[in-house]
């Protein structure tokens, strides 16, 4: 995965166009130096927001698209992983202005799922968690254009 910077190991640009509804969030990716964060055939990332406005709840799990340059969807949204398991953390989920909240982004391989069509991401979009708002930052990854190929997922905020 690739942020803005040409390492692709770090992208702490602020996200224009917060959304209007809900927390006034920045993104900032962690993706660890390789090998550290990658397993067979797929890559982790961490993924930070981080509070611009009033304190605000962020517990749940986010939403997750991979878009191309024209801001349209690639392939299936990112499903929950670790779902059904109860949030260990004890955190009742609120960030207050200035402080973060992260989850984990896993982006498997799409070749090792059979998928014939790969395409190549140019931006992510987040939905915090109980929010109808999104922030979209630039995040290049390949995926699958057929949605009913899952290649992504993410954790549990924290």
């Amino acid at each position: 995965p690739t942020g803005a910077q040409e390492s692709g190991y770090e992208n702490t640009q602020s996200v224009p166009g917060a959304p209007a509804l809900g927390p006034d969030l920045d993104v900032l990716w962690r993706v660890p130096a390789p090998p550290s964060g990658n397993g067979a055939g797929s890559t982790f990332t961490e993924i930070t927001l981080t509070n611009k406005g009033p304190a605000c709840i962020l517990k749940g799990f986010p939403g997750l698209s991979l878009l191309d340059g024209a801001k349209n969807q690639i392939g299936a949204a990112a499903t929950r992983e670790g779902e059904g398991q109860s949030d260990n953390s004890g955190s009742d989920g609120l960030i207050q202005t200035g402080s973060n909240a992260h989850f984990g982004l896993r982006s498997s391989n799409p070749h090792i799922h059979g998928c014939d069509s790969v395409a190549e991401s140019v931006f992510v979009q987040v939905y915090p968690p109980n929010d109808t708002g999104s922030i979209t930052a630039p995040l290049t990854l390949e995926t699958c254009t057929d949605e009913s190929v899952e290649t992504l997922s993410v954790t549990h905020m924290s």
